[in-house]
């Protein structure tokens, strides 16, 4: 039977309803809200147009189901809520919005962009509230003042999660930076015209290219027994990476330069710019402790 009422298409006058608010359903498989068969669940939106539609009446519209379109009939996924000036409050699916109704279709507009991007979120900070309560000091271990520590924490802020490896990572990262030696404040470089002794912890290696091929060069601190150090930068001597490939050769895995302690004889020479740093020139008898 042909309809007649005030909400059929050639009857309905945008301009004596208002809007409401949009609403409908989202799939996001990126987020896993998935039940326990594996099928991807749709998150809602627009709750305040739903639960307003649900308490008004509606018995008397047209289709009075929320997801059936008052305009043309059709069922529909993403809609809005629209109330005419005589009160009766009505569905309206994204096609006929935009072909009618006058309101911008929702796959074409801004709520509904919106409200995927608030449903994301929310999903993220689930996930990101579960991992945190799953791994207790996680949240902990991801402030340490570390660049990793920080790369990490910007990841779970970003994904809402983290691997398990990533996890392990920034409790270790957390560990180490709790058991390490806080740097001693500097002193001067120990200034001679011989080969002196020295002592200390190699704090860093960076590989450079020569003229005469590649070095390994490192930056050592020096204890200078007074509750400073000074740091010195050279040539990583050939004495310590044939340690290296002794232990290698032993069976055991290849030693890391940081933290190796040092012990050598070697000729110091201060910078012109900063007292507290100074060169190597040649060392000699070395000795090596792996960490």
């Amino acid at each position: 039977m042909a309809r007649n009422d005030i909400h059929c298409p050639t009857n309905f006058k945008p301009q004596d309803y208002t809007l409401e608010d949009h609403f409908g359903v989202i799939y996001i498989p990126n987020m896993d809200q998935r039940d326990h068969e594996g099928t991807v669940l749709p998150e809602a939106y627009g709750d305040g147009a739903m639960e307003y539609y649900d308490a008004s009446d509606t018995e008397n519209n047209p289709h009075p189901s929320l997801n059936q379109c008052d305009l043309c009939g059709q069922t529909f996924v993403h809609g809005a809520v629209l109330t005419h000036k005589d009160g009766d409050v009505i569905s309206v699916g994204g096609i006929c919005m935009a072909g009618i109704a006058g309101v911008p279709a929702l796959s074409e507009g801004q709520k509904l962009y919106a409200a995927k991007k608030a449903i994301t979120q929310r999903n993220k900070m689930t996930n990101l509230r579960g991992m945190l309560a799953a791994n207790s000091g996680l949240n902990a271990a991801l402030h340490t003042d570390h660049y990793i520590s920080k790369d990490l924490r910007a990841s779970i802020l970003n994904w809402g999660t983290l691997s398990d490896k990533q996890v392990a990572l920034a409790f270790k990262i957390a560990k180490d930076e709790a058991n390490r030696t806080p740097d001693a404040p500097q002193g001067p470089v120990p200034v001679s015209d011989k080969r002196i002794l020295i002592e200390g912890a190699i704090l860093g290696t960076k590989t450079k290219e020569t003229q005469w091929g590649t070095t390994e060069m490192m930056l050592i601190s020096v204890p200078l027994g007074d509750g400073t150090a000074c740091k010195l930068w050279g040539s990583v001597p050939s004495a310590v990476s044939d340690a290296q490939w002794a232990v290698s050769n032993a069976g055991g895995e290849w030693p890391t330069l940081k933290g190796t302690k040092l012990s050598f004889m070697a000729r110091v020479e201060p910078s012109n710019d900063d007292p507290n740093f100074g060169f190597i020139k040649r060392p000699t008898k070395v000795t090596v402790e792996f960490p």
